[in-house]
């Protein structure tokens, strides 16, 4: 009997630890999981988060229907990705891709920034990554596919608009991440990248979310095997670092003092590891993707300045 007893407790044990891993993997990787959320606290410090968000659906709502086209591709994994394409008022060669960052859209993230790339004659391409917005896709991978996928869609530009065009890549967060591990293998065309608030490993970056959220360290072990068995990809192996050090394009690295979710000395080894040409604009007590809204005028000239200095010069 007891050994019975034994056998039964063991298999329960076992039945709700696979419940409890699915379920936690899935808050984290699914795409219809809520974004962990961040409190104004000693350890969290984001006191502009409601202001940002609120402007962030202005922009969006303001964007002109009747002025960009939709376009599609299908992606490896059978998944149908969507993308936002809004054309330069007057014919331009300069394109601008957008990577947007974890649990939001192409278009809620970069709407704010369309003015801006409008009047700079850039042509945009705001992507949807998989698991978000109108993209298919029921994984988000922090960046391990994202990557691959914002690759093809330089590509795509490239065969649709011309080899003669000159492209720039922003990235947000997640989004930034995916753009520092192409930044040694762009082809000639790409001609910098912004990174705003990206981070160096995606495990890392898992930890310390976790730690964010007050669950123990172990956590982030037990859901990176979890989401190797489940995807056959390696959180530990995501590590945009070793590329920004074969870096071949020059990066404007944005960061914000006060980030709670992609801590700060991850922007400064980011910079410390570029062996290209670089700027930075660390911002005092912003959070994260905060900078922009921040120090907006700052944030725009120095992107002028890139746009200036290597677009419409052929790379080294």
């Amino acid at each position: 009997m007891k050994k019975k007893t034994k056998t039964i407790l063991s298999a329960s044990f076992l039945v709700s630890l696979a419940i409890l891993s699915e379920k936690a993997y899935r808050y984290v990787f699914d795409r219809n999981a809520k974004p962990f959320e961040v409190k104004n606290n000693k350890q969290a410090p984001m006191p502009n988060v409601d202001k940002i968000e609120k402007l962030k659906i202005e922009a969006e709502k303001n964007v002109q229907h009747d002025c960009f086209e939709t376009f599609h591709r299908i992606n490896p994994n059978g998944d149908r990705l969507y993308a936002t394409f809004f054309p330069s008022k007057d014919p331009s060669q300069k394109f601008i891709l957008c990577s947007h960052g974890y649990k939001t859209t192409g278009i809620h993230e970069f709407a704010p920034f369309l003015p801006f790339y409008i009047q700079q004659d850039l042509n945009v391409l705001i992507v949807d990554h998989q698991a978000h917005g109108h993209s298919e896709g029921k994984t988000i991978t922090f960046g391990i596919l994202e990557s691959r996928d914002l690759l093809d869609w330089v590509y795509w530009l490239i065969e649709h608009f011309g080899k003669d065009i000159e492209i720039a890549i922003h990235g947000i967060s997640m989004g930034a991440a995916s753009a520092l591990a192409l930044c040694d293998q762009v082809p000639s065309q790409v001609r910098f990248i912004v990174e705003d608030c990206g981070y160096t490993n995606a495990f890392q970056q898992l930890q310390d979310t976790i730690q964010l959220a007050k669950l123990p360290k172990l956590t982030a072990l037990f859901l990176a095997k979890n989401f190797t068995l489940h995807t056959g990809c390696s959180l530990k192996k995501f590590d945009p670092l070793s590329h920004v050090k074969h870096s071949k394009v020059p990066l404007l690295i944005v960061h914000g003092k006060e980030d709670p979710l992609v801590p700060f000395p991850m922007a400064q080894e980011i910079s410390n590891a570029c062996p290209r040409e670089q700027a930075t604009l660390f911002v005092d007590q912003a959070g994260h993707a905060q900078s922009y809204f921040l120090t907006k005028e700052t944030y725009q000239e120095m992107f002028k300045r890139f746009i200036e200095k290597y677009m419409q010069k052929a790379r080294n």
